[in-house]
């Protein structure tokens, strides 16, 4: 093989790539990841997730804007939904997700009503079903190790309740 060959080859395989890597860019600024997310919060929970409009800001920090997030009650629940939040918005540090735990610069709530309740076995409504991750150190949408905890740097909220119900 010639020298010529070789350069060509590696050029070509280089432009394959930044044209493979430019789709993929291009593809996750205009997917709507709603309903994703949604399935993939569902399954985690085991509880229907829902939310009404997902946009998501790439760059650092990854901006994160949700609004209408809803999350349902265990079957038991005295109400539907065990959180409901109006509109969300959240300041991530992108490098903390492929960490495992999000490190959250800033996050903003508006209406959040959370209802925590226990069932007659004492069981709370905040305990879920759903697979969690299998060793400390994957991401873990709830938390089942203390170092899988989220960093939260600064929260502001409007206009919240959160209200606990005891057997």
């Amino acid at each position: 093989m010639t020298l010529k060959r070789v350069v060509v080859s590696i050029l070509l395989l280089a432009g394959v790539v930044l044209v493979i890597a430019a789709g993929a860019i291009a593809w996750l600024l205009t997917t709507d990841l709603r309903p994703w997310v949604e399935d993939y919060a569902s399954k985690a929970t085991d509880r229907r997730v829902s939310i009404g409009t997902l946009k998501i800001g790439w760059g650092n920090p990854l901006s994160l804007e949700l609004t209408d997030l809803r999350v349902a009650n265990a079957p038991w629940g005295s109400v539907p939904n065990m959180i409901s939040i109006d509109s969300l918005s959240a300041l991530i540090d992108p490098w903390s997700i492929s960490g495992g735990v999000l490190k959250f610069q800033k996050l903003y709530a508006v209406k959040p009503i959370i209802v925590l309740e226990r069932d007659k076995d004492g069981t709370g409504n905040w305990k879920f079903k759903g697979a969690g991750p299998s060793s400390p150190n994957q991401f873990a949408l709830i938390p089942q190790y203390r170092t899988q905890f989220p960093t939260l740097l600064d929260f502001d909220m409007k206009d919240g309740m959160m209200s606990y119900k005891g057997v």
